[in-house]
């Protein structure tokens, strides 16, 4: 579920417009986050920016490379690990976009 302080971030204090990446692999609760992140970026200037992580965390595993956040792992909460992979994947896009329109 989307938190307090992420709600009150988006709907208050961030006034310029921003991407808010989620992850399109949320089931269960992806319809109830969408909804509490509509509901925050209401008549502001965001941005819902949908990402797919599947290949992401399967390359991290091919790697050997298994994240874990203050003890936890994918399995112990996979809705967190997904929405940093989805804002990783989106700004490695944004970035290999504007190289691309640099060349």
């Amino acid at each position: 579920m989307l938190s307090y302080h992420h709600k009150t971030i988006l709907g208050r204090l961030v006034c310029a417009g921003v991407d808010v990446v989620l992850p399109i692999e949320l089931d269960p609760h992806g319809a109830v986050i969408l909804q509490q992140v509509e509901d925050a970026i209401k008549g502001k200037n965001h941005r819902i920016v949908s990402c797919e992580t599947d290949s992401a965390i399967e390359y991290f595993r091919e790697m050997d490379t298994v994240p874990n956040m203050m003890g936890k792992s994918f399995e112990d909460d996979p809705v967190f690990f997904r929405a940093a992979t989805a804002a990783g994947v989106h700004a490695a896009r944004l970035s290999m976009k504007r190289d691309e329109e640099q060349a």
